[in-house]
């Protein structure tokens, strides 16, 4: 169906006949109901965050993209995703936007699946996920056509890179530190490695002078993935792998 809808979309005259109504409709509020019950979360010693300040944090934990097509892919589903729900009208023009962009579908799952790590790195920055922001990661996932069981997968990684983050000698990149890319990532390997040597990073092979290896699923059984693990080398996340560029960045 939604390639069916997307092809129709294709055909259709430029704007849309209803882009005019849905436009006029951004004006409108809906009424604030009270009496709605909340949904349970689990007991912090900080505040609760607004989710719509934990959804803001989110594209920056996002990694910015060497690939224009998918840049430009990963422009519209933030701004989609913006208040963590994707409407028939914005799942349309990521179809459409998808096909304009000739992405292949395992670009564009792979750029799902990274959306979803940045969430789950936002979810995990306080050290606690509460039941509203796991209900958020599950609705998205199924919204971006992913398994329900990635959400936890997602959580899990999460959870390690918050671990890494919380200790005093916290894992870091610096100048020359050598890195290895495997896994169909959401871009092409060359120019992620472009962008790694470009913050003075080095790319090459798993060996014991290897930093990290940045894979499109770290749980992976490939050959590099295994050998980086036998080194005891970090395997991680393309969104992950963003947040430690930043890092580098913020201190040079």
């Amino acid at each position: 169906m939604a390639g069916l809808l997307g092809f129709y979309l294709s055909q259709s005259p430029r704007p849309v006949p209803w882009e005019g109504t849905n436009l006029s409709t951004r004006s409108h509020w809906w009424p604030a109901l009270e009496g709605l019950s909340k949904i349970p979360t689990k007991a912090r010693a900080s505040a609760e965050r607004r989710p719509d300040e934990w959804l803001d944090r989110i594209s920056s934990r996002l990694p910015r993209n060497p690939e224009p097509r998918v840049e430009a892919y990963l422009d519209v589903l933030e701004r989609a995703m913006l208040d963590g729900y994707l409407s028939a009208h914005e799942e349309a023009a990521l179809i459409e936007v998808a096909m304009h962009l000739g992405l292949h579908r395992d670009q564009v799952a792979a750029v799902h699946m990274t959306f979803l790590d940045a969430m789950a790195i936002a979810a995990w920055e306080d050290g606690v996920v509460t039941e509203a922001e796991h209900t958020v990661l599950s609705s998205v996932a199924a919204m971006l056509g992913l398994p329900r069981d990635l959400v936890r997968i997602a959580l899990d990684r999460a959870e390690k890179v918050a671990d890494r983050s919380s200790t005093s000698d916290a894992f870091k990149l610096e100048s020359g530190d050598q890195v290895v890319f495997t896994g169909e990532l959401s871009a092409p390997r060359g120019q992620l490695e472009e962008l790694a040597e470009r913050a003075g990073l080095r790319c090459g092979g798993v060996n014991k002078k290897t930093k990290l290896v940045v894979a499109a699923d770290p749980d992976s059984q490939s050959g590099k993935a295994a050998k980086a693990r036998s080194y005891e080398i970090p395997v991680i996340t393309e969104a992950a792998f963003s947040r430690l560029l930043d890092s580098m960045h913020r201190v040079g």
